[in-house]
């Protein structure tokens, strides 16, 4: 071959196998993977943020904390503002696993 001729293009044959991978369909799935992903980690950094309050409110409380929670989580359902009232009941959550199993 001359320094003008062109060499020849490479030509990838996909086979059926493979064909999912370069869909648009694997594309739109690994977008919304990476979505869930992102929500997944906020969720869990929520979740973190809720025991970590939980777990100061417990210390400051003691066993009133359960109730003041509840109570919080009352009035706020009363006023109509459900996410911030189940924000509360999380905490509720969190802090009767902290208390542990009642004593018989």
């Amino acid at each position: 071959m001359g320094p003008l001729q062109e060499q020849p293009a490479k030509i990838q044959i996909i086979t059926l196998e493979m064909a999912p991978r370069f869909s648009v369909r694997g594309s739109r799935a690994a977008i919304a993977t990476r979505s869930e992903e992102k929500e997944h980690d906020a969720m869990r950094m929520q979740e973190i943020d809720i025991h970590d309050y939980a777990r100061q409110l417990f210390e400051a409380r003691g066993d009133k904390a359960v109730v003041e929670a509840a109570q919080k989580a009352r009035s706020l359902e009363e006023q109509g503002q459900r996410e911030e009232a189940q924000t509360w009941r999380q905490v509720e959550a969190a802090l009767k696993l902290m208390r542990g199993p009642h004593a018989s």
